[in-house]
Formats: C-alpha cells, structure tokens, sequence
C-alpha cells in the first residue's frame, strides 16, 4: 500500500488532532486521506489491534513488520493495542480504551474509521467513544464503493495483496 504523506503541511493551527483506527488496508489509507483533506483535521497516529501471538493486525492479518514500516512511511506514530485470539468483547474495549488513553493523555480525542457500511458498527463505536469522552470520525461511510475505487486509482493508491484467508480464497 502506498499512500501520500499524513497530514499537508500547512495545515491552520485549529485542525483537530485525530487518530486513526487502522486495519493496514487500502480502506485505511484512503480513509485517512480523506479525513486530512479537507484541513479541519490533522493526523497525529495510528491506532491498531494486534493478536497476541500471532504478531498480526487483527483486522486483515497483515504482519506486525509490514503495520510498522506503514506507520513509518506516513511519519504518524503507532499505538498498537494487543488482543488474545478469540477476545471478548470486555475485554477488547478494556484494552482498547488503555490504547485511547495514551492518545487522550496527548490531547486527542477524536478517533477516525474507514468503515464503509455497517450503520449498527458505526452507532456501537460512537456510544462506546462518547462514554470515553471521544468523538469517531467516519469520512467514508455511506459512500459508493464504485465511485471510492475509482478515487482511490486516481488518487494513486496502489495495494499490494500480501495476507489472504485459504478458506475464502484456496492457494
């Protein structure tokens, strides 16, 4: 995956400091992209589940390795929260909001997703961070995937397959 650098560089001094909730994937990047453009927001990390264990993002499955030299390349440090396999959902935010406690102790308290559909998944994730004193951004949600993927080429995002499921796709 590649993509352009994190946040513009110039930036007002009143853009909201966001984090991003990313999963690695060509969702992430573009989502992160789309809620720098506009300047009302400004990126300061990333934040991701890991399982423990398997040193992968729990989302995609992409290796902890490959989560870092990404991390690197968009010059935005990485909050990385680790999970069991199998993790209740207790628990999950437990960790979770020790993740969100690091950033809140920054001074951020926005957390931006690249979710495109699932309206119970967006309403979950805003009540959940409303109790943390936090607020999601979702710049894609509600967005035709057609008209997203053709925005992503011209964008020039480029993805590279390197984690599939055998089960969903045999070898």
């Amino acid at each position: 995956m590649t993509a352009g650098p994190a946040s513009p560089p110039d930036l007002p001094a009143t853009a909201v400091p966001v984090a991003f909730s990313w999963s690695a994937g060509k969702d992430s990047a573009y989502g992160l992209m789309a809620v720098l453009a506009d300047g009302g927001f400004r990126g300061v990390g990333l934040l991701t589940t890991l399982t423990e264990g398997y040193r992968r993002v729990t989302m995609s499955g992409v290796r902890e390795a490959l989560l870092d030299r990404q991390a690197e390349e968009l010059r935005l440090p990485l909050t990385k929260v680790w999970i069991p396999p199998g993790c209740p959902n207790q628990l999950y935010e437990a960790r979770m909001a020790a993740g969100l406690a690091e950033l809140g102790a920054q001074g951020v308290h926005h957390l931006a997703f690249a979710d495109l559909f699932l309206e119970d998944v967006r309403s979950y994730r805003e009540s959940w961070l409303a109790g943390l004193g936090w607020k999601g951004v979702f710049p894609l949600v509600g967005r035709e995937t057609l008209t997203l993927a053709r925005e992503m080429i011209a964008w020039g995002l480029r993805a590279t397959l390197v984690c599939l499921d055998p089960k969903v796709m045999p070898l």
